[in-house]
């Protein structure tokens, strides 16, 4: 016995239903670790696409916010100097040129300071001062503990000529202000004082504007120019005013840069909207873990599914094998084979084939026992022929019915294995450029290269099984259909030749592997397979 014909018998001792099952486990593998690495890319895209987006719409919002809140400030510094507790206050004071020796501080709110309803509604400003008719600084205020700027204790005409009416960003000392302020006039429209207000913008007047949130990210300002630096941000801890913002591209995604300018300020900004990349890459990883489980769980129920429905057809295999297997004993009175463990395909071809051959032999046998008793007497020729014609119907009884229990599930095995050829040509294309870029890999307990080529064998093989089948059922169908008993119909000399190889195939490949006919006719070549 050569290598070949061994590994052949080993291969064929294999169950149908491990060989099936381990495809299906294989082919699920595969799909699965291809699926894992198109889809977990395509969703990190997807939600990278959709979280820029988000952030996009965020920055417009948070610019559309910050914009009110600025023009806010502007609202009320018009109502405070229209309130009776500030003109009253005002037209009380009498500032003479001479007397602006100093500056009259608050801590807690003047009687001409905007009540608390209106800051509760409104705004809260950090600094407010009270400025007379030339210019003068009067009175301030400050809810701040740092030092009223100096550009603010002596503001220049420019500066309350550009706040008056308005709202005005400008820099003191290198940090973003805004300034606002609403000159108050007698009945004769002469002036008597200017109200300004002016708070920084921090942390907390960015916050205040946009609504802070703790899943919104960071919102901040930014310089304009080539080479933009932080000004200020909604989270100074995790993004630090003064910050380049080449600094940040690493740590954070960043969207929405959107620029702002009011009136004629001096000061322009542009808004942007951060998120750490280390919880962009977290929920990144929620949302791909989140897939390959659900993905994961497909999977085990498709195999699961697969090997139920391979469990069921090698039922029906081996049922219809016994069934074989008691025909030839109880009808025929052949010696009970008994059943060997394998191949659930295997095992019934060679059944079919024994039976093939012993339903031939018997034939032989019954001829020559028919010629014998043509010579011994009649009664026993015409028994015999019915003993013979009872076998006949009993085996055209069994090949009906064993057709109908072969054929649906044969069929079945025929359509997956073509299903699974036509997924693994998909999947061995991607898997192949893999390996190709990046060399061999595991699969299973496998590895590709070895898997490769061990699938198709394993396809190939079981498509040839049930086509085999199919020639078995459909050769018993014919040889036990009964003839008209006409004599004079034309025979295709080439099929008689050709069934009779297929009958005593098993036979001829006990005693050589060189069997070769050639027809005469156009028929072409035969060879024992």
């Amino acid at each position: 016995m050569n290598i070949r014909t061994e590994c052949r018998n080993r291969y064929y001792r294999i169950p149908l239903t491990f060989k099936l099952t381990a495809i299906s486990v294989i082919t699920g593998i595969v799909l699965w670790v291809v699926l894992d690495y198109v889809q977990s890319r395509r969703i990190k895209d997807i939600f990278l696409a959709q979280l820029t987006e988000r952030l996009g719409h965020q920055a417009m919002e948070d610019r559309l916010r910050f914009d009110r809140y600025v023009k806010v400030y502007q609202h009320l510094a018009r109502l405070s100097i229209i309130q009776k507790n500030f003109s009253d206050y005002i037209e009380s004071r009498k500032w003479h040129e001479g007397n602006i020796a100093g500056v009259a501080y608050y801590d807690h709110p003047p009687p001409w300071f905007p009540s608390r309803s209106m800051l509760h509604t409104l705004a809260s400003p950090g600094y407010a001062l009270l400025i007379d008719s030339r210019g003068n600084v009067r009175e301030a205020y400050q809810s701040y503990k740092e030092t009223l700027p100096q550009p603010l204790l002596h503001p220049p005409g420019l500066l309350i000529e550009k706040s008056s009416g308005q709202s005005y960003l400008i820099t003191f000392n290198s940090a973003p202000f805004l300034v606002t302020s609403a000159p108050y006039a007698d009945s004769h429209q002469n002036l008597l004082a200017t109200l300004m207000l002016a708070t920084p913008i921090d942390e907390k007047f960015l916050n205040a504007s946009i609504g802070g949130s703790t899943n919104r990210g960071v919102a901040a300002l930014l310089t304009p120019g080539e080479n933009p630096r932080v000004l200020t941000s909604s989270n100074l801890t995790a993004i630090p005013e003064g910050t380049p913002l080449d600094v940040l591209k690493d740590g954070y995604l960043m969207t929405g840069k959107e620029f702002f300018d009011y009136g004629s300020s001096e000061l322009v900004v542009r808004f942007a909207s951060f998120i750490s990349m280390t919880e962009v890459n977290s929920l990144t990883r929620t949302l791909i873990t989140k897939e390959r489980r659900e993905r994961a769980i497909s999977a085990i129920v498709f195999i699961t599914a697969f090997a139920a429905v391979t469990f069921w057809i090698t039922q029906r295999i081996q049922r219809v094998t016994r069934r074989v297997a008691d025909f030839s004993q109880h009808t025929l009175g052949l010696q009970q084979q008994e059943i060997q463990k394998g191949d659930q395909l295997h095992i019934l071809e060679e059944r079919f084939q024994h039976l093939t051959e012993e339903v031939v032999r018997s034939r032989e046998i019954i001829k020559k026992q028919a010629e014998e008793q043509a010579r011994e007497e009649e009664a026993k020729i015409i028994q015999a022929k019915l003993i013979h014609a009872n076998k006949m119907t009993s085996l055209g009884t069994l090949v009906s019915g064993v057709a109908h229990e072969i054929n649906n599930p044969n069929s079945f095995i025929m359509s997956n294995a073509q299903l699974f050829n036509d997924i693994w040509e998909d999947i061995f294309q991607v898997l192949n450029e893999h390996y190709k870029k990046n060399g061999d890999f595991p699969i299973g307990d496998m590895k590709f290269s070895e898997i490769q080529s061990l699938v198709p064998r394993l396809l190939n093989t079981i498509t040839k099984g049930t086509e085999r089948i199919k020639n078995i059922v459909d050769s018993l169908k014919n040889f036990a259909r009964a003839d008209t008993g006409n004599l004079d119909e034309k025979v295709d000399v080439n099929k008689v030749v050709e069934n009779a190889i297929f009958f005593l195939n098993a036979e001829i490949k006990k005693f050589t592997n060189n069997f070769h006919v050639t027809c005469s006719l156009p028929k072409g070549s035969l060879v024992a397979a």
